[in-house]
């Protein structure tokens, strides 16, 4: 008699256990598939004035997708004009010799990621914000 209970017990109690399990996996809402990732529009304003016969700029503009699916489809604007499918932009010295001396550079729509890269020398005259300083043991 006692085993019959017992067995009773235990199949009631392996019913709830399984009922529990197999309900609490079936939640309503989905997760999100980027928890914490947000994309970002970016725009640039780029302005160089004076620059001379042995200044070297390069500007450099990047942006896109985790998923590669930036590929095939505009993604730059510059000064309001639409680019072709580039997923980098690049600007050096000859682009600012002529009249335009200041570029806006913006993306056409939201990214998982940007970089802007900027390097700078100028042969004749060092930037004065380049020091050396000489180290010295106590």
């Amino acid at each position: 008699m006692e085993t019959k209970r017992t067995k009773r017990i235990l199949s009631g109690l392996c019913l709830m256990a399984m009922t529990a399990f197999v309900s609490s996996g079936c939640g309503g809402k989905d997760d999100d598939p980027k928890p914490g990732v947000k994309q970002i529009n970016m725009k640039f304003t780029v302005t160089v004035v004076g620059i001379e016969a042995n200044d070297n700029v390069y500007f450099q503009f990047d942006a896109g997708n985790h998923d590669a699916s930036q590929y095939g489809k505009p993604m730059w604007k510059i000064n309001g004009v639409q680019q072709g499918n580039e997923t980098t932009i690049n600007l050096d010295e000859d682009d600012f010799k002529g009249n335009v001396k200041t570029y806006v550079i913006e993306t056409v729509k939201a990214f998982d990621f940007g970089a802007l890269s900027l390097d700078y020398s100028n042969l004749n005259n060092p930037s004065p914000s380049v020091t050396k300083r000489k180290s010295t043991a106590p």
